[in-house]
């Protein structure tokens, strides 16, 4: 918007590709509902299920 205060200061803008379909689905083995998992690539590969993608030392983990 032109007349926004901010609206001369750079910004970024992100842009990602088409989703692509995993090789296997990852399942849960309680169900729940899962909203966002923060996570890496490697770990959603080689998930098997779903507390696979949650990193173990995380804060959200202990909670």
């Amino acid at each position: 918007e032109a007349d926004h205060p901010r609206a001369a200061e750079p910004y970024y803008k992100v842009e990602i590709g088409p989703l692509q379909r995993l090789p296997h689905p990852i399942p849960s083995k309680r169900l729940r509902r899962i909203t966002f998992i923060p996570t890496t690539l490697e770990r959603m590969l080689r998930a098997e299920e779903i507390n696979d993608l949650w990193d173990r030392g995380s804060r959200e983990e202990r909670l």
